[in-house]
């Protein structure tokens, strides 16, 4: 991750700023929170959280993801990770899964209540 880092433009901009003192280089989106980036073992890092460059976004909500049926609070593993509209890539991964939108497990923390429509039990689980 930290090689992935390195090539990465945006996130290589965010470590120069950060090692430069110079927030001009951040892009708008990251400077609201310049004061809580850093750098850590090569990382750029938000408030201890490590920033997720785009190419590996999706692989990192795969994985947080996970087995729904026996990890079913997805937000648990996300409490390392960050970058802008995280939540909104979280949304889209419960949607898309019949576990999460049958149980409403993943998108609960994320949505709020009125905005979750359950489908009823499968007739398999009911017995």
């Amino acid at each position: 991750m930290i090689e992935k880092t390195n090539k990465d433009r945006h996130l290589r901009s965010i470590r120069q700023a950060i090692e430069n003192n110079e927030p001009r280089l951040l892009l708008p989106i990251y400077r609201k929170i310049r004061d809580d980036l850093s750098l850590e073992i090569g990382l750029v890092m938000y408030s201890g959280k490590i920033v997720v460059l785009q190419t590996l976004r999706q692989l990192v909500v795969q994985m947080a993801h996970g087995d729904p049926e026996r990890f079913p609070k997805m937000e648990n593993n996300l409490e390392m990770f960050y970058w802008p509209k995280l939540k909104n890539d979280f949304i889209q991964k419960a949607k898309q899964c019949l576990t999460c939108f049958r149980t409403g497990e993943n998108l609960k923390t994320f949505v709020p209540n009125c905005q979750i429509h359950r489908l009823p039990p499968s007739k398999k689980s009911a017995n």
